[in-house]
């Protein structure tokens, strides 16, 4: 732990370690007789895949504010006791990862926190969105184009950082989840749409 200028400096709310994506896109072959063609061919299948690491928190104490001044605001870095909690990663949603025996009381802390910002990392992200389609030609430059898409097709929960105020019971636990960066209803959505969306869709190409 550090008390020097330097404390003030860590990662950016945004920081992910490791993000991986990819995309996936596979077409049927052409099929010579006409039958097959209009049973087997015009398939179109998707996927895109993300991985991410867990994204920083701060842990604070939003009781200090009010100590130092009626008139304060802001957040305030809780000074950290325990040093062997440094940089935790919180990736269990059934248990408690930082406790507030860890940290100092509000009554005992006459700082403005001990440790950098953003000390410590939330759970990784999993996502797989798929879809899957079917041309069917009506002339040469004109197709119907049925299909589904599926965002979240694993129904798999993606678990939101921990709550990270020393002042509240639920200090240290995990109670939310985050939604998928693609879906039907846009981005940013929250749990409301963090499990599987199922999407059917058709097309007049012409």
């Amino acid at each position: 732990m550090c008390s020097s200028d330097l404390a003030n400096y860590g990662p950016a709310n945004f920081d992910t370690r490791h993000n991986f994506s990819a995309d996936l896109l596979w077409n049927s072959p052409k099929l010579s007789r006409h039958l097959l063609e209009t049973i087997l061919g015009g398939w179109t299948l998707g996927a895109k895949f993300y991985l991410y690491s867990g994204r920083p928190f701060t842990v604070i104490d939003s009781q200090i504010p009010g100590f130092l001044s009626p008139t304060a605001g802001g957040q305030v870095i809780a000074d950290l006791l325990t040093p062997s909690a440094l940089g935790i990663h919180c990736t269990d949603v059934n248990t408690r990862c930082l406790t507030t025996s860890e940290f100092a009381t509000s009554a005992t802390q006459n700082d403005f926190g001990n440790i950098s910002p953003n000390s410590f990392r939330g759970p990784g992200y999993f996502d797989m969105d798929t879809q899957l389609s079917k041309k069917i030609p009506v002339t040469e430059r004109m197709a119907f184009q049925l299909g589904a898409s599926a965002y979240n097709v694993l129904n798999h929960p993606n678990f939101a950082n921990p709550n990270n105020n020393v002042a509240v019971g639920s200090f240290g636990t995990i109670t939310s989840t985050i939604s998928s960066p693609t879906s039907i209803y846009g981005t940013a959505q929250g749990a409301l749409v963090s499990g599987r969306v199922l999407v059917v869709f058709g097309k007049f190409n012409f």
